[in-house]
């Protein structure tokens, strides 16, 4: 009974956190593309948050394509997804606020979500993406932190999750 218990758990979780990898991955994905085939209008949508001075917008338009494009790749890829997990979490964070700083200003301006790809008006719509985006990758990141199956596994066949202190494995 506590194998299946366990196994059960085991697949929930695994299931959970691929859901979140997806989800996240492919939202910062379309996200990047976006804004990577027009980086002066990435520029353009940062500056009228009226956040941010004009050399951080700069430094925001120029690097925020890439890291986005950057973390659905490790996403994707399954490489170093705890790191990933942290990263899209502190990210869709400054988007949770920008877009909250929007609303709470009355700004009508577009969102920037997607670049050329989408446009969307910074509203309920969008800052429930993002806010979407933060709990999957909180949900992820703790799914993942600590427990990712190991090679040793992975080449035996058994399900099994390493966290610290602990092993599980189930045949």
């Amino acid at each position: 009974m506590k194998r299946a218990l366990a196994r059960t758990r085991l697949r929930i979780g695994s299931g959970m956190a691929m859901a979140c990898v997806l989800f996240i991955g492919g939202t910062f994905a379309v996200s990047g593309l976006g804004h990577i085939t027009n980086p002066v209008r990435l520029f353009e949508h940062i500056l009228r948050y009226d956040l941010l001075p004009y050399w951080v917008a700069v430094f925001a338009a120029t690097v925020l394509p890439w890291l986005e494009l950057g973390l659905a790749v490790l996403l994707l890829l399954g490489l170093s997804r705890p790191v990933a997990f942290a990263c899209s979490a502190l990210l869709s964070t400054g988007f949770v606020v920008a877009q909250s700083w929007a609303l709470w200003r009355g700004l009508e301006i577009d969102c920037g979500c997607f670049g050329a790809l989408l446009q969307r008006s910074v509203g309920a719509e969008s800052l429930s993406l993002a806010v979407a985006v933060l709990v999957a990758s909180v949900i992820g990141m703790s799914l993942t932190t600590g427990s990712e199956p190991s090679l040793k596994s992975n080449l035996t066949g058994k399900a099994a999750c390493e966290t610290p202190g602990r092993r599980l494995v189930v045949q």
